[in-house]
């Protein structure tokens, strides 16, 4: 019982939104099904929440390969090329150009929620 005392507030406290997505699963799955309503409750959630991230990747993918489109379309390859590597999203912009942009690469590249993506 004392460790129920302290554990939801530890649990609530974690640092999710800076943890790698591999860890945020192995939290999840240590105590989705904790005998207190209130942490099961709590990492559901958190559960709920990894997963809407995680379906978003499909549709970055989506605006990335139609913006690496699009400007190679306005500027060009050459042009295109030296605006794409100053720009916020530069390694996504050159394996777009590239066609090696996979849905299995942008989630290695954005491995935490809060991670910067360049």
């Amino acid at each position: 019982m004392e460790k129920k005392k302290w554990q939801k507030p530890v649990i609530m406290n974690r640092p999710w939104d800076t943890m790698d997505r591999g860890r945020i699963e192995v939290e999840i799955n240590r105590f989705k099904h904790d005998k207190e309503d209130n942490i099961a409750n709590y990492i559901n959630e958190i559960e709920k929440w990894s997963e809407n991230l995680k379906s978003l990747i499909p549709k970055f993918h989506e605006i990335i390969e139609n913006k690496a489109k699009q400007l190679v379309q306005d500027m060009g390859d050459e042009c295109f090329k030296e605006y794409a590597k100053n720009h916020a999203i530069s390694n996504f912009l050159f394996p777009s150009y590239n066609k090696r942009l996979s849905l299995d690469s942008i989630l290695k590249k954005c491995s935490m929620p809060k991670k910067p993506l360049n």
